[in-house]
């Protein structure tokens, strides 16, 4: 989301730039979501899947063809 100019992420630590604030993000996420699902029965098929094409969403996108789409 950086490179196509959707979200500019934070520089919380000068040396190592944006990389600092994606994965403070992602860390927030995580625990976002730990404390919404921790009393609750989630359907491991479907977050699987969710997994699955999101993993597959980031492949492809890393190819340069497909970026260059963008």
């Amino acid at each position: 989301m950086n490179e196509a100019g959707l979200y500019a992420a934070p520089s919380l630590y000068g040396p190592t730039g944006g990389l600092s604030g994606r994965t403070t993000f992602a860390v927030v996420a995580w625990g976002t979501l730990h404390a919404r699902w921790r009393h609750r029965d989630v359907a491991a098929g479907r977050v699987f899947a969710w997994a699955v094409a999101l993993i597959g969403l980031g492949v492809v996108m890393a190819f340069p063809p497909v970026w260059e789409l963008l």
